[in-house]
């Protein structure tokens, strides 16, 4: 009995161990075909595209990839599914933001896009036959500098529409924003950020002709951001994203975050290198 027990028990394992073999055969398969398909479409557009296959945590091999390699910019998709889903990300695309060493785009997958366009935006125009719209949101700092760098590097074309926009904090608890925003330093610092705001337009004006500047004010400066998003009907937003390492990563509540988290477009987290 114990023979035809042993017998048993080790063809179940060959089964198994054929199963295995089959079933990495498929993945192999299927990774190779995608693979194959992308590098096409690259190629159909004049870059000279690389392939990379990794084993481990999806997350984990994303993120070391781009420090071998020194990638300057992620791109993945969130897996949006729409409605209250949409705001949830994927486990791979959340880690992939959290501790990514660049920047990184972040897709939505077209029925995520409140403006209906079909397919990811690109560089010149959204995929709808409609031009490209453009969010950017600049405070100032060395990640909204460097927002403003990556725009200038991209061919983009003049029907592209830019929209900046800065938003001044408010304090609301026990009517705090009346007296902030009725003070000569506040207006002094209203002053100063439309300014900014002004600078930034002229120099994304040699992009585009059709940039515009809003200055918002508000308690929530990532839900300001999402507003003029929708207002704006943007496709992209592009944020800085001033978390670079240690705790600051491991801080989910951070304005760059939240927007990703909610956003009705895809988003572009800059990280300064």
């Amino acid at each position: 009995c114990s023979q035809l027990l042993s017998a048993s028990e080790k063809g179940a394992q060959e089964e198994a161990s054929d199963e295995n073999q089959q079933l990495q055969h498929a993945l192999q398969q299927n990774t190779q075909d995608i693979l194959t398909r992308e590098t096409e479409r690259f190629a159909a557009l004049g870059w000279a595209p690389q392939t990379l296959v990794r084993q481990g945590h999806a997350a984990d091999a994303i993120v070391s990839a781009a420090e071998a390699l020194g990638t300057d910019v992620i791109a993945l998709g969130s897996r949006g599914l729409g409605g209250v889903k949409r705001f949830l990300l994927g486990s791979v695309s959340e880690q992939v933001m959290t501790y990514a060493p660049c920047s990184v785009l972040m897709v939505r997958q077209p029925d995520d896009h409140s403006n209906g366009s079909e397919g990811a935006p690109t560089a010149q125009s959204g995929e709808r036959g409609q031009p490209l719209r453009i969010l950017l949101a600049y405070d100032g700092s060395p990640t909204a500098e460097a927002a403003v760098e990556t725009l200038d590097s991209l061919s983009l074309d003049e029907h592209t529409h830019i929209l900046a926009t800065t938003v001044m904090t408010l304090m609301t608890y026990y009517r705090m924003d009346i007296i902030q925003t009725t003070s000569p330093s506040w207006q002094a610092k209203k002053q100063a950020a439309q300014d900014s705001l002004e600078q930034v337009e002229r120099r994304l004006r040699r992009l585009t002709p059709n940039v515009t500047v809003e200055l918002r004010e508000g308690d929530d400066t990532s839900q300001e951001i999402l507003d003029a998003a929708h207002d704006f009907n943007a496709d992209l937003i592009v944020v800085g994203h001033r978390g670079q390492s240690g705790i600051e990563r491991l801080l989910l509540g951070s304005v760059a975050t939240r927007v990703v988290h909610h956003a009705p477009c895809s988003v572009w987290i800059i990280r300064k290198s």
